[in-house]
């Protein structure tokens, strides 16, 4: 039976600004799990923080020195590049967003209950922006979803002390010269494939 783990995220106060959160104080999700195959393994890590009655904001940390970013138009196939991803549902079986992004800011975002049926997030509300940086050994990539967008994907999505989500962090890099696979949550299957819901872990959210 594969282990599932459990991050706890903090609630930060309502009219928290994205750009304030002190991201350093929050405790990290470790990417630790390389799968499939285990020659490259960059450090990566994700955190994760409500801000009450308002929204999720998400951040992940990669320490690669050399991202590939060749695909930097909307949609396009992002988990080839260098790229950070998480997926995340409200309830366990259920659907889920998947966010991936790479360290050019570009981004690829569906919504659907399994890796056949998914929906451009963009059939919902307009997709959010990414923040990406890249500096010396390391590159990191934000994301902030509103509570008001996910509703239009969940029906009532929990942003407040208590609130539980089921998601996994992924680093990945299919066509990089280097690929590679790592998980927060093992998946326990035979070829690369992240979307695996029945191996999400769960993330609990307390103030």
């Amino acid at each position: 039976m594969i282990y599932k783990p459990t991050y706890t995220a903090p609630v930060l106060a309502h009219g928290t600004k994205t750009a304030d959160i002190e991201w350093d104080n929050i405790p990290a999700a470790k990417v630790s799990n390389w799968l499939w195959r285990q020659d490259y393994t960059p450090e990566t890590e994700a955190r994760l923080a409500l801000i009450e009655g308002e929204g999720l904001a998400i951040r992940m940390v990669s320490r690669e020195s050399d991202p590939v970013a060749r695909h930097t138009e909307y949609g396009d196939e992002v988990w080839v590049d260098s790229a950070m991803e998480f997926f995340f549902a409200v309830r366990e079986g259920g659907v889920y967003v998947n966010l991936e992004m790479n360290s050019a800011g570009n981004k690829l975002v569906g919504v659907g209950a399994g890796r056949e049926v998914r929906a451009a997030i963009d059939e919902y509300f307009p997709c959010p922006p990414v923040k990406a940086e890249v500096v010396p050994g390391r590159w990191s990539a934000e994301c902030f979803f509103s509570k008001s967008d996910l509703d239009r994907v969940f029906g009532d999505f929990p942003c407040g002390d208590g609130a539980v989500l089921y998601g996994n962090f992924f680093k990945v890099g299919e066509e990089t010269g280097r690929p590679h696979y790592g998980a927060w949550a093992a998946i326990d299957w035979p070829e690369p494939d992240f979307h695996r819901p029945e191996f999400f872990g769960k993330i609990e959210f307390r103030k």
